[in-house]
């Protein structure tokens, strides 16, 4: 992915090998907890999940915009 090859791009020789392997981890982690997020709220109301990520969604944008202007 690209955010493979930037990470892989800016450590030195000797870390990318940790640091690719501790961006994977905490990938598989992410879509783990996510994937039982979902299903958790799925469990409450069917369509619940779909307005929750586009909530969290629409914060990060929000702090991202945030970010940038700083």
């Amino acid at each position: 992915t690209e955010i493979a090859s930037v990470i892989s791009s800016r450590a030195s020789s000797e870390e990318v090998g940790r640091v690719m392997g501790n961006n994977q981890s905490l990938q598989v982690g992410a879509e783990a907890l996510s994937a039982s997020l979902a299903g958790f709220v799925a469990a409450i109301a069917i369509s619940a999940p779909f307005y929750l990520f586009a909530a969290m969604g629409a914060a990060g944008g929000l702090l991202l915009l945030r970010l940038r202007r700083n």
